[in-house]
């Protein structure tokens, strides 16, 4: 690895400046706009990040391949002296800067590379900020058409043909470089580390050996005016360098990212007077673009449902973002464009957003009657009835007309993997009839076997119903190898592990909850896994996890339904819990069995 560096301070920009400065360049055609993409841009498109490859893959060697060797689990070195025998120098902050030494020593083959990178862009769908930017140039071609990315996947090809009438010319391989043609403003999009399907630049001595017909293209497209950096971390050596050694042009740079750079790249971005936007989230950039452009609304007739389940689930991940934010002018600007940008969905989807907008002011009578309003119209959406279902049921508390709803939408299509798997949890969780509830996760997992969500609520119905540990295990563990980040399905599976006595992979487990609860907050999953911290490992968690159950149940926050604490009271009663007698109370208050001011007895809970 290379030696750190000082980060380099830039000029700084902000978010709606930098929107403003774009719109700006587009009144006048003879400027070009240049935008290069990293992995960051694809995360919410359902790709992994190359920090995200790293941690699975070093993890799955280090379960499957070095620890299981162990009888004695406690012979074996701890995952942290692994790791550092293996990459000296890996932390979990720089993870992505391991990804071509990682790769190389988990995939010796080519071809298992490419079986690897195939596997991960599978199934991949655009996002609202690639919709944003192939909206962008299809409207404005004359000055924003050309993409460099280093990423194999498809998605700005795949949005530019699933939400524009334009076509662009995709350079996937250094061969094809010849064809790229400087005047013309038909959109160009350059893979500068080649296609998935080709011959895919993964390690470092490939990104060193970067074809020279590449580096000249790049060279020749830059000199064309304006270039912004999005989702891009500064890692491919060769590429960066011939930045530093090209004469750079009198365009402006815009380097989007919280993190400043460093190194030879730093210094020339600093050389060449390039201006910070501390942002990190593609989605919302693109969508302060999509504000400032005032750009076509998304249409119903040309996206898919499949389609509007990745843009939707977006869009709730980003009104959460922008509620979390601190600087004031910046929620604002961009809650201002994310309510213009929702209020222009004219279709069956403005149902969604309408309801959505009352549910987070809890007015949930009120959300009811936009989505019957709204089913009189749509009576035939599948997806607009399953969501209608799972919100009688669980906001507000009707469930017949639930069951009724959900029926209904499986009748329209029985193979849809987001309703089999909603129905299912209904059956186990209200109908209490296990055996047919299996029978909808699988049916749910026949249509789906990569939904995140169904593998590990099947999970938890194996845990808790079945008491099938051994399966219960396998499907967590294939749930978050679909999505390492899910809050739930980290915490749910942390709670197993601990509640099985593996406190040393619970542990770990428990801590990337925590952190991804951090990035996406959801109350219930919150309380679960500070009880777990407290009951497993008390002398840390106070008073951080103690202070926020104590604030998170004041708030009302309590149980969904009866969870099986009582493995954890065990395991704590074994391990000597300083307080076990307050921890049986508190269980008690979670599930809903006891009123919160029972725990007042104890003076430093009354203290926190």
């Amino acid at each position: 690895m290379a030696e750190e560096t000082k980060p380099i301070v830039l000029n700084p920009m902000s978010l709606e400046d930098f929107s403003k400065k774009m719109f700006s360049l587009s009144q006048d055609s003879t400027n070009k706009v240049v935008f290069y993409l990293g992995a960051g841009c694809s995360v919410t498109s359902g790709i992994d990040s190359g920090a995200t490859l790293v941690k699975r893959w070093l993890d799955e060697q280090y379960q499957e391949k070095y620890r299981a060797k162990f009888k004695d689990k406690k012979e074996a070195l701890s995952f942290e002296d692994w790791v550092e025998e293996k990459f000296p120098g890996y932390s979990e902050t720089n993870a992505g800067e391991f990804y071509p030494e990682v790769m190389d020593w988990r995939f010796r083959s080519p071809e298992e590379k490419q079986k690897e990178i195939e596997e991960n862009v599978k199934g991949a769908v655009p996002g609202v900020g690639y919709y944003a930017l192939a909206k962008l140039m299809e409207g404005h071609g004359e000055v924003f058409n050309r993409v460099l990315t280093t990423n194999f996947d498809d998605l700005v090809t795949d949005s530019f043909y699933l939400y524009t009438n334009v076509r662009p010319l995709v350079i996937g391989h250094h061969a094809l470089t010849d064809y790229i043609r400087h005047e013309t403003t038909r959109p160009t999009i350059f893979k500068l580390h080649g296609d998935y399907r080709l011959t895919p630049i993964n390690s470092r001595k490939e990104q060193d050996r970067l074809p020279q017909p590449v580096i000249d293209q790049l060279q020749e497209i830059l000199h064309f005016g304006h270039l912004v950096f999005l989702g891009y971390a500064g890692m491919d050596h060769r590429l960066t360098k011939a930045f530093t050694e090209m004469d750079w042009p009198q365009g402006r740079v815009f380097w989007v990212s919280e993190n400043e750079p460093s190194g030879e790249f730093g210094q020339w971005l600093k050389k060449v007077e390039a201006y910070q936007i501390k942002f990190r989230d593609f989605d919302l950039t693109m969508l302060a673009l999509f504000h400032q452009f005032n750009l076509e609304q998304f249409e119903q007739e040309k996206i898919a449902n499949r389609l509007f389940d990745k843009y939707s689930r977006t869009f709730e991940q980003m009104s959460q973002t922008i509620g979390r934010m601190t600087d004031k002018k910046l929620k604002g600007f961009l809650f201002d464009a994310y309510q213009k940008a929702g209020a222009k969905f004219k279709n069956w989807y403005a149902v969604f957003f309408q309801a959505q907008e009352e549910i987070t002011k809890r007015k949930f009578k009120k959300a009811e009657e936009i989505y019957e309003k709204g089913l009189k119209q749509f009576k035939s959406n599948v997806w607009l009835l399953g969501i209608y279902a799972s919100f009688l049921w669980k906001r507000r508390k009707q469930k017949d007309k639930a069951e009724a709803f959900y029926l209904r939408a499986l009748k329209l299509d029985p193979k849809d993997a987001r309703n089999l798997g909603a129905y299912a949890t209904f059956l186990w969780e209200v109908r209490q009839d296990f055996d047919l509830a299996e029978e909808y996760y699988r049916r749910a997992l026949k249509a789906d076997p990569k939904h995140a969500s169904i593998l590990g609520n099947y999970a938890n119905f194996l845990k808790d119903v079945r008491k099938d540990e051994t399966q219960a295990e396998a499907y967590y563990r294939r749930a978050l190898k679909v999505n390492p980040k899910d809050n739930a399905n980290l915490g749910n599976f942390a709670g197993f592990l601990l509640g099985l006595g593996s406190l040393e992979e619970g542990k770990e487990r428990l801590v990337q909850a925590l952190a991804a609860l951090q990035a996406d907050p959801l109350d219930q999953a919150e309380l679960e896994c500070r009880f777990y911290h407290y009951a497993h490992f008390p002398g840390e968690a106070v008073p951080e996890s103690l202070g926020r159950l104590k604030k998170l149940l004041q708030q009302g926050t309590r149980a969904a339904k009866d969870w099986p604490l009582e493995a954890h009271v065990d395991q704590a009663a074994k391990a000597g819990h300083p307080q076990l007698e307050f921890l049986k109370a508190l269980r008690a208050v979670v599930n809903q069995e006891a009123e919160l001011a029972s725990l007042d007895r104890w003076e430093f809970w009354k203290a926190l």
